[in-house]
Protein backbone atom coordinates (compact mmCIF):
# COMPACT_ATOMS: atom_id res chain seq x y z
CA UNK A 1 0.00 0.00 0.00
CA UNK A 2 1.41 3.38 -0.94
CA UNK A 3 1.93 5.76 1.95
CA UNK A 4 0.29 9.18 2.03
CA UNK A 5 2.39 11.80 0.23
CA UNK A 6 5.50 9.72 -0.35
CA UNK A 7 7.79 12.23 -2.09
CA UNK A 8 10.43 10.00 -3.67
CA UNK A 9 11.45 6.39 -4.15
CA UNK A 10 12.82 4.77 -0.98
CA UNK A 11 16.60 4.63 -0.70
CA UNK A 12 17.61 1.05 0.05
CA UNK A 13 20.85 -0.05 1.66
CA UNK A 14 22.10 -3.04 3.66
CA UNK A 15 20.54 -1.86 6.93
CA UNK A 16 17.08 -0.81 5.70
CA UNK A 17 15.55 1.97 3.65
CA UNK A 18 14.92 5.69 3.94
CA UNK A 19 11.57 7.11 2.80
CA UNK A 20 10.94 10.85 2.49
CA UNK A 21 7.41 12.20 2.98
CA UNK A 22 5.83 15.56 2.27
CA UNK A 23 4.79 17.56 5.33
CA UNK A 24 1.37 16.47 6.58
CA UNK A 25 -1.48 18.42 8.08
CA UNK A 26 -1.69 18.45 11.90
CA UNK A 27 -3.58 15.40 13.15
CA UNK A 28 -4.06 13.32 16.27
CA UNK A 29 -1.24 10.86 16.84
CA UNK A 30 -3.53 8.27 18.41
CA UNK A 31 -5.44 7.57 15.17
CA UNK A 32 -3.41 4.50 14.22
CA UNK A 33 -4.32 0.99 13.14
CA UNK A 34 -2.18 -2.06 12.40
CA UNK A 35 -3.57 -5.18 10.79
CA UNK A 36 -2.40 -8.31 9.02
CA UNK A 37 -5.12 -9.60 6.74
CA UNK A 38 -6.31 -10.65 3.32
CA UNK A 39 -8.93 -7.90 3.11
CA UNK A 40 -10.56 -6.87 -0.15
CA UNK A 41 -11.39 -3.26 -0.94
CA UNK A 42 -13.67 -1.18 -3.10
CA UNK A 43 -12.92 2.41 -4.08
CA UNK A 44 -14.91 5.36 -5.37
CA UNK A 45 -13.88 8.92 -6.21
CA UNK A 46 -15.69 11.64 -4.29
CA UNK A 47 -15.91 15.02 -6.07
CA UNK A 48 -15.05 17.62 -3.45
CA UNK A 49 -14.70 21.26 -4.51
CA UNK A 50 -13.64 20.25 -8.02
CA UNK A 51 -11.09 17.61 -7.02
CA UNK A 52 -11.55 13.85 -6.85
CA UNK A 53 -10.75 12.29 -3.45
CA UNK A 54 -10.30 8.49 -3.46
CA UNK A 55 -12.42 6.81 -0.76
CA UNK A 56 -11.80 3.13 0.02
CA UNK A 57 -13.56 0.57 2.19
CA UNK A 58 -11.74 -2.59 3.31
CA UNK A 59 -13.23 -5.83 4.62
CA UNK A 60 -13.26 -9.61 4.50
CA UNK A 61 -14.88 -11.45 1.58
CA UNK A 62 -17.90 -12.13 3.78
CA UNK A 63 -18.42 -8.36 4.26
CA UNK A 64 -18.30 -7.31 0.59
CA UNK A 65 -22.08 -6.94 0.51
CA UNK A 66 -21.81 -3.90 2.80
CA UNK A 67 -19.10 -2.07 0.85
CA UNK A 68 -21.54 -0.01 -1.26
CA UNK A 69 -23.46 1.17 1.81
CA UNK A 70 -20.22 2.14 3.58
CA UNK A 71 -18.95 4.01 0.52
CA UNK A 72 -22.19 5.95 0.02
CA UNK A 73 -22.32 6.80 3.73
CA UNK A 74 -18.69 7.95 3.60
CA UNK A 75 -19.36 10.08 0.51
CA UNK A 76 -22.40 11.71 2.14
CA UNK A 77 -20.61 12.39 5.44
CA UNK A 78 -17.48 13.77 3.78
CA UNK A 79 -19.51 16.28 1.78
CA UNK A 80 -21.68 17.16 4.80
CA UNK A 81 -18.71 17.90 7.07
CA UNK A 82 -16.95 19.98 4.42
CA UNK A 83 -20.04 22.20 4.22
CA UNK A 84 -20.68 22.14 7.99
CA UNK A 85 -17.12 23.15 8.98
CA UNK A 86 -16.44 25.27 5.88
CA UNK A 87 -13.06 23.58 5.35
CA UNK A 88 -12.00 21.50 2.34
CA UNK A 89 -10.70 17.99 2.98
CA UNK A 90 -6.90 18.53 3.23
CA UNK A 91 -5.53 15.06 2.42
CA UNK A 92 -5.09 13.42 -1.01
CA UNK A 93 -7.11 10.31 -0.07
CA UNK A 94 -9.48 8.96 2.58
Amino acid sequence: MQQVNEMEEPIRNTTGKIVTFAPSVPMSTYLVSFTINDFKFKEILVDVSGKAIPLRVYGADTQKGGFDYALETGRTLLKYYIIYFGVDYPLPKL
